[in-house]
């Protein structure tokens, strides 16, 4: 097996794996393209401890002409002027061709759409994925498209254009190319309504037709995304809301990208959320941290939401707090809940039209509430489930307030993924010494821990297009969803490179069926990444090593990579 090698990315500082002889990579967090080069020297025998090569890191990769060999001058035969005439045209309309040729095929004459379809196939383009995806809004029955920001490796200059996949894993479209310094793309920066994408790269927000990729229009952010928002570019009606990372709010016209208005917010605020079709921030101002309610089309602010926690006793009391609150809006019931409080946590359960909240619960920090901690909500039914990352895990019945503590467990986090009869199942990690990672599944009636599924160090794959799994040797890592008939276990596996597929039972933990499905597609000698980009139904959309896998879990098959 050829030895891995490592050296850190000139523009993010991650660590790079590489083998020896390797001359491209690129970085599976940032994006960035980087050449590696060895110095030219006469091939002599490498000593045992003889030193790693000198690696140097170029922008672009170079080319240097090799002289053509001397030879004899040759009687040529003699021609007459007509052939040399011909001789000429041919040779113009070859070079015609050859040149027409290399501007189709490194994009900078940009195609139209029909003839881009047309030719899917055809013209071989050495297109990858460079960053972020996502599906398109699809029926129920209808498969979704993806579309994603490729890097075509044929270019000199490594191209990079926004790119959608139709259901059969071909390439619809490939819009015109970004400006050389694009950045790199988050899932997150991306969003789909009304029959266009709008994307942000960098800070320029970019509308296409999702029909065919025609840049509709571009408009300019008062700064970049924040990396790891979780909703900072939103649709409504008609406008886009998106919040920078410099903390200003900016609305645009959804069709012409005239920029409307800007908000200059208080607080570090990277997500606007959608609540009752309305945007809404997290802020501070002179009164104190409140919910702020906007309107889409002019930025005003159309209602102010804060509250406070008083403690069981009235000795205590705390206000609405930017830094330690924790809120969830569930869409169906139109029923937003906060959590928060400094001496004693308050759950509370807010109808969006009412003054007062619908139910006021407390836990004390005896009993393990902290907002020093992370807690992650999750609704099943009529019950809202709260992990938290000390170990701890409530249920509310979100009808009446009432709380049952379920779990309490020392030195661990835990973050319930989905529920079913009657079971939560949590992803734990023990965080004392090592990491390890284990699936619990807990009776949601009485806390009782059913079984437990061992994980050991495999990390779990997060739902992002980063690479969160860089495997190695030996390595592997997993991600799991609650299905309708049990748990889908997925775990990416190495030496070999594989995927397994286990169905686990929702009452027992253990697997009713397993599948191993290889990837032969990748480099058994090397490392690879792996990221779940999403899920939908019994479908993963997923980014291993810059391509695109869509998974079905029903039949295990892999129905499509791209490129």
């Amino acid at each position: 097996m050829a030895e891995l090698r490592s050296l850190e990315c000139p523009s993010c500082g991650a660590p790079l794996k590489f083998q020896e002889g390797q001359g491209l990579i690129i970085c599976k967090f940032c994006g960035d393209t980087i050449q590696l080069t060895q110095p030219q020297a006469p091939p002599q025998p490498r000593e045992p401890d003889a030193p790693h090569p000198v690696v140097s890191i170029q922008q672009t990769p170079t080319f240097t002409p090799r002289p053509m060999p001397q030879t004899a001058a040759r009687p040529q035969p003699k021609s007459s002027g007509l052939a040399g005439c011909g001789c000429a045209m041919l040779i113009t309309l070859a070079t015609f061709l050859f040149v027409g040729g290399i501007l189709l095929f490194t994009g900078a004459i940009p195609l139209p759409a029909d003839l881009q379809q047309s030719l899917q196939g055809v013209i071989p383009i050495n297109m990858v994925v460079f960053s972020g995806a996502m599906l398109t809004p699809s029926a129920d029955d209808a498969l979704p498209e993806v579309v994603t920001l490729a890097q075509n490796n044929s270019s000199s200059d490594l191209d990079r254009m926004m790119v959608k996949i139709g259901p059969d894993g071909k390439m619809v479209w490939r819009a015109e190319k970004l400006a050389k310094d694009s950045a790199y793309l988050y899932t997150n920066h991306l969003t789909s309504a009304e029959g266009l994408v709008y994307v942000a790269i960098g800070d320029k927000l970019f509308a296409y037709q999702l029909s065919d990729g025609t840049t509709l229009w571009q408009a300019s952010l008062s700064d970049s995304l924040y990396p790891s928002c979780v909703s900072c570019i939103q649709v409504f009606d008609g406008y886009v809301v998106v919040a920078s990372t410099d903390s200003i709010v900016q609305g645009f016209d959804a069709q012409t990208g005239e920029d409307l208005w800007s908000r200059d917010l208080q607080a570090s605020v990277y997500d606007v959320y959608r609540m009752g079709g309305q945007p809404a921030v997290l802020d501070e101002d002179d009164d104190g941290s409140a919910l702020f309610f906007l309107d889409p089309a002019t930025g005003e602010v159309t209602r102010r939401l804060t509250s406070t926690c008083t403690s069981a006793d009235d000795f205590y009391s705390s206000e609405l707090d930017y830094y330690g609150t924790t809120f969830f809006y569930d869409e169906p019931t139109e029923a937003l809940y906060l959590i928060f409080g400094t001496f004693e946590g308050c759950v509370q359960r807010w109808s969006l039209s009412a003054d007062t909240p619908d139910w006021d619960a407390h836990i004390t920090s005896d009993e393990g509430f902290s907002s020093s901690y992370l807690i992650t909500p999750l609704m099943d039914g009529d019950t809202l489930y709260l992990s938290a990352a000390n170990g701890r895990l409530w249920a509310f019945d979100t009808t009446t307030g009432d709380r049952r503590t379920l779990l309490a467990e020392e030195d661990t986090g835990l973050v319930v993924i989905g529920a079913l009869e009657g079971v939560a199942v949590v992803q734990v990690v023990e965080t004392r010494g090592t990491y390890e990672y284990a699936l619990w599944g807990v009776d949601s009636a009485s806390g009782e821990v059913l079984w437990k599924v061992n994980l050991d160090e495999a990390q779990p794959l997060l739902e992002t297009d980063t690479a969160s799994g860089i495997l190695s040797s030996g390595e592997s890592a997993w991600t799991a969803r609650v299905m309708t008939d049990g748990i889908l276990l997925l775990q990416a596996r190495s030496d070999p490179h594989q995927l397994v597929l286990q169905l686990l039972d929702i009452r027992a933990g253990t697997p009713n069926t397993e599948t191993v499905i290889p990837l032969n597609r990748l480099n058994q000698d090397s490392f690879y990444s792996m990221s779940v980009i999403k899920w939908r139904g019994n479908r993963a959309w997923l980014l291993v090593d810059n391509h695109i896998y869509r998974l079905n879990t029903a039949t295990a098959e892999v129905e499509y990579i791209w490129p």
